[in-house]
């Protein structure tokens, strides 16, 4: 999962869908961007979950660091990326991963992701609910398994 942190709702939202992913045994990775100069100490890095910021932006907008290369490197099936807002580092970043399959939110810029979720509002919890609704449509099993 990529995404911006703006808030705590937000943070709260994902990490308690994260959670949800893992119970069903997948493996959720994160990277989130916290729009601050530098990292406080609160933002330590853990078990599948980094973070990065203002000073790992190249001046061009493009992310570096061992954390951004770890990231993208990483083989997965999905990526999940809830960014509402234009981020060319996200965009970035979500272009080079390694991954079979991406899903974002609809915009008419968006040309990296491979499932577009078009949502009345920008809303996180519309987001989640539809990304679970259309991974389960295409597992296409006849349980409850994401």
């Amino acid at each position: 999962m990529l995404f911006i942190c703006t808030n705590d709702r937000i943070f709260n939202e994902l990490c308690a869908f994260a959670r949800e992913l893992v119970q069903y045994g997948k493996v959720v990775d994160m990277l989130i961007y916290i729009n601050e100069k530098k990292l406080e100490p609160i933002y330590i890095s853990r078990k599948g979950v980094s973070y990065y910021c203002r000073k790992d932006l190249k001046w061009t907008g493009r992310p570096k660091g061992e954390i951004i290369e770890k990231f993208i490197n990483f083989k997965s099936d999905l990526l999940i990326v809830p960014v509402f807002e234009q981020a060319f580092h996200i965009k970035w970043i979500a272009s080079l991963c390694d991954t079979k399959m991406i899903v974002a939110p609809f915009s008419g810029t968006n040309n990296w992701a491979n499932i577009l979720l078009k949502l009345e509002n920008n809303n996180i919890e519309e987001f989640i609910k539809q990304t679970v609704h259309y991974l389960k449509m295409i597992n296409n099993k006849q349980n409850t398994e994401l």
